[in-house]
């Protein structure tokens, strides 16, 4: 994944779309991807692969 990678975000409950818009790595090594939701767009989200969170682009 890269920055701005457009990408579909599925936790098994809902399915939203959005922009990878910075990419950190956290201090277990893991990556970490901030991203603006396409429906909640002034807000910028927080998302990983450890809590069951599928990142695909599109």
């Amino acid at each position: 994944m890269n920055i701005k990678d457009h990408v579909i975000i599925n936790n098994n409950e809902h399915i939203r779309t959005g922009t990878i818009i910075a990419i950190e790595i956290n201090y277990d090594n893991e990556e970490i991807f901030l991203i603006r939701l396409k429906d909640y767009p002034i807000a910028i989200w927080f998302f990983n692969h450890k809590y069951s969170i599928i990142l695909e682009k599109y």
